[in-house]
């Protein structure tokens, strides 16, 4: 499928880094090197600080609950040096951060049925391997929600393998949020 894409209208919502790489993951796009080098300029000059948390916060939440393989745009967000905004992800180790990508594709093929329950058992795999200070901070720095700030960290503290999930363990996780 080809399709024109004025990278130049990047530079007029920085909204559009984030868009670009929930739309690679959902579609599985791959982003040339032109528009990669230009989303890439974008995170290093910190392009999302200007914007309000509600709009990457909005973003984000379609980057996770959009894509049949979320994972795929949490390695973009890395190599495109989005762990400038998203701060919290940089002191992952390595085999911390392959356990969020391979439970978040593994959620992301056996969701609930509520969008809602599902935006915070993916929030509580996303800050699952953070220390509580981090799960608090990353949640803030993208929402005022206390309801889903305080449920995401109380599930992100209960044990649970989602490799291992079934329907009656998705619905008693359900229950908790």
């Amino acid at each position: 499928m080809n399709f024109y894409l004025d990278i130049k209208k990047f530079d007029e919502d920085p909204l559009r880094y984030l868009r670009a790489i929930r739309f690679a993951s959902q579609l599985d796009f791959n982003i040339d090197d032109e528009l990669f080098t230009k989303l890439r300029s974008m995170m290093q000059n910190s392009s999302l600080n200007e914007l309000p948390k509600e709009r990457v916060f909005d973003e984000f939440k379609k980057i996770l609950l959009k894509p049949l393989k979320p994972s795929k745009a949490f390695i973009l967000l890395k190599q495109l040096d989005g762990f400038r905004y998203f701060k919290h992800f940089s002191k992952l180790l390595e085999k911390e951060f392959e356990n969020i990508l391979l439970s978040l594709d593994f959620f992301a093929s056996n969701k609930h049925n509520s969008d809602k329950t599902n935006l915070v058992i993916m929030l509580a795999i996303v800050i699952k391997p953070f220390d509580d200070e981090d799960k608090k901070g990353f949640l803030e720095k993208l929402t005022d929600e206390k309801k889903l700030i305080s449920q995401s960290i109380k599930l992100s503290k209960i044990e649970f393998d989602v490799e291992n999930f079934d329907e009656y363990e998705l619905n008693i996780l359900s229950t908790k949020t």
